[in-house]
């Protein structure tokens, strides 16, 4: 077992050393992707250290040295960002999307365009976060896809100079310039197919993006090559990055990605964000995660005796999580990607 693999184990006895827990609350406990947590836990049990039973692990025998402590703060969700000053831009906010356009489900389980949504006062600490670096006041914005609505948070603000949103979903685009309208905001949405081409107009006008990237190679590649080259020089961004589906090394291909664009990473919150699908048919979506990068991780979960147990037992709390990177240019952008670039960006080729 690696030493990857290594920290899992004892985040994962750690975690259990305070009781029973499913396996959705094993996942809040680990850093670690879906598939190295479901290998991890075969071997665990086949070792006999750890058992299953009624759709809840728990050792199988205590385990010297090792104890839980709950670290994080329950006022901020863990995330060390509050709200606080913000209340009033998120009641406005969340009057403001009711009737909300929902993400399309496709064939099966899977979002078409991989659409999720993060709970309402996520988007609001993102948004409380932005303005303690100093990105809203003033500043022109563009949002590349915009299915959690921030964009009309930052507007709700009344600090923002310019939001501009480039969105693959009509119905979005037209739900956010219905608001930008009736709200007299300084915002306007665009549909846009990140595949194509930036707009006329939007190379190097925006000093910071906001952005939830798809998480294939190509799909961060080209969300994060157009955020770049909308940016002024010395540009701020945002997006979010989760480790439920992807491991270290690929966080680490993408960093390098974001080095050789010019960009530095000034800050990473760990799970700063939760969306709400992963509640409503956790097995299918964790499946659907499998599929979308090896098929032969997917065959490896279906197979396995977990599969049965796990579900007996729902998720309590949200288990898909983000965690929020910042980013600065320094100098000029060097975006990898200008023009068209065809083919299918949501699934791993």
């Amino acid at each position: 077992m690696g030493m990857e693999m290594d920290r899992v184990r004892k985040q994962v006895l750690m975690t259990l050393s305070s009781g029973r827990k499913s396996f959705w609350e094993l996942i809040n406990g680990v850093d670690a992707s879906i598939f190295e947590l479901v290998k991890c836990l075969d071997a665990l049990l086949s070792a006999g250290v750890v058992k299953l039973k009624n759709g809840t692990f728990e050792l199988a025998r205590p385990e010297e040295g090792v104890f839980f402590a709950e670290v994080r703060c329950k006022y901020c969700k863990g995330t060390g960002t509050s709200i606080k000053g913000f209340e009033d831009v998120y009641k406005k906010y969340c009057e403001l999307v009711k009737g909300r356009p929902l993400p399309v489900i496709g064939s099966g389980y899977k979002y078409e365009y991989d659409q999720g949504i993060i709970f309402e006062d996520d988007v609001i600490r993102r948004v409380a976060f932005m303005h303690a670096r100093g990105d809203l006041n003033s500043s022109e914005i563009i949002v590349m896809g915009d299915d959690d609505l921030i964009s009309i948070a930052i507007a709700a603000t009344g600090l923002a100079k310019r939001i501009l949103v480039l969105e693959i979903d009509e119905r979005i685009v037209d739900f956010i310039n219905k608001v930008a309208v009736a709200e007299g905001f300084p915002l306007e949405a665009i549909k846009y197919d990140v595949r194509e081409k930036i707009p006329e107009g939007v190379r190097g006008s925006f000093d910071v993006f906001v952005t939830d990237p798809i998480e294939t190679v190509v799909g961060f590649e080209l969300f994060l090559s157009r955020c770049a080259e909308a940016l002024k020089p010395n540009g701020a961004g945002y997006f979010g990055l989760t480790r439920v589906e992807l491991p270290l090394s690929r966080w680490q291909l993408f960093e390098k990605f974001l080095l050789d664009m010019n960009f530095v990473i000034t800050d990473i919150l760990r799970d700063f964000s939760s969306y709400a699908h992963g509640i409503e048919n956790p097995l299918e979506g964790i499946k659907d995660i499998l599929s979308t990068y090896d098929r032969k991780h997917l065959e490896f979960f279906e197979k396995m005796r977990i599969e049965q147990q796990i579900i007996k037992v729902g998720p309590k709390e949200p288990w898909y999580k983000s965690s929020f990177f910042r980013v600065e240019l320094v100098g000029e952008a060097r975006p990898k990607h200008t023009g068209r670039v065809p083919g299918d960006i949501y699934v791993e080729v």
